[in-house]
């Protein structure tokens, strides 16, 4: 949130004494808009003129006449502009510089953390971003058997890789799907909203920062929706805050335990 800056003797400055606590009042406000608009003191005049809710008390255009007058404003175009201003406020460029700057170390950061992040989820190679090693779907062929001693010279029979299981489960694995690189027209399917509503996390934001990263690495992969999935998981987790230590119940007390005990010993249980 922006602040602005007044000395600690403003409110018995002889400026602030000449236009009295009204003028004054007018003129905190008066710099408070400024500094939030961006205007380098300036004034406009319609803009002064709901500056205060002064009904009953004064009226708006004899307090800027008064703040002329004692050299707290200056005429201009208009409406007015606050005399020394950028003496002790920041100029609207500077502002404006200062807030670039802190949005491209603010991006930048995050870029980093996301590299960092999904670093690590590509050398895991998991099933879920479609990175996981893919079985052969065929043996290697070979011309002919190669030779074999045997006690009748009878050939070896070479197995039909037709007729060998390539999967625990007795059924040959899927061809794998194509590895690519992230198309230039990808975009979060409604599954991926439902997805990142769940965790808690902003899909929109998540899409932009995947976007980012994957396009700057340039690495291929066979499932981008998936990708994106795990994405979004990982950022929900990180989210989540750490369970810290359990605290004792404050109802516990060991020496009922151990009551309990002999009373079954006595018992004979």
């Amino acid at each position: 949130m922006p602040w602005v800056r007044f000395e600690d003797g403003f409110a018995e400055h002889p400026k602030m004494l000449a236009v009295g606590p009204l003028g004054m009042a007018l003129q905190v406000a008066a710099v408070c808009y400024a500094n939030r608009a961006l205007t380098d003191g300036f004034l406009p005049r319609a803009k002064v003129a709901t500056l205060l809710d002064l009904e009953g008390l004064a009226d708006w255009h004899t307090l800027a006449k008064d703040l002329v007058e004692a050299g707290v404003w200056d005429e201009a175009d208009g409406g007015w502009r606050i005399h020394d201003y950028l003496d002790y406020q920041p100029a609207r460029d500077d502002v404006v510089g200062a807030r670039e700057a802190t949005q491209q170390r603010r991006s930048e950061a995050a870029r980093h953390a996301a590299r960092v992040r999904w670093d690590a989820v590509a050398e895991a190679r998991t099933d879920a971003d479609g990175d996981a090693p893919v079985m052969q779907a065929h043996a290697p062929r070979t011309a002919h058997a190669m030779p074999t001693q045997c006690v009748d010279d009878a050939p070896t029979p070479v197995p039909n890789p037709k007729d060998q299981p390539l999967h625990p489960s007795g059924a040959a694995p899927a061809r794998a799907k194509p590895r690519r690189r992230l198309p230039e027209d990808w975009k979060p399917t409604p599954a991926h909203e439902r997805l990142a509503t769940e965790l808690g996390v902003d899909h929109a934001a998540q899409a932009t920062a995947f976007r980012d990263y994957w396009r700057s690495e340039g690495r291929p992969k066979a499932d981008w929706d998936a990708a994106f999935r795990t994405w979004l998981r990982k950022s929900a987790e990180d989210r989540r805050p750490r369970a810290g230590p359990r605290s004792r119940d404050p109802g516990y007390d060991p020496g009922d335990l151990r009551a309990s005990a002999d009373i079954l010993r006595a018992q004979g249980r």
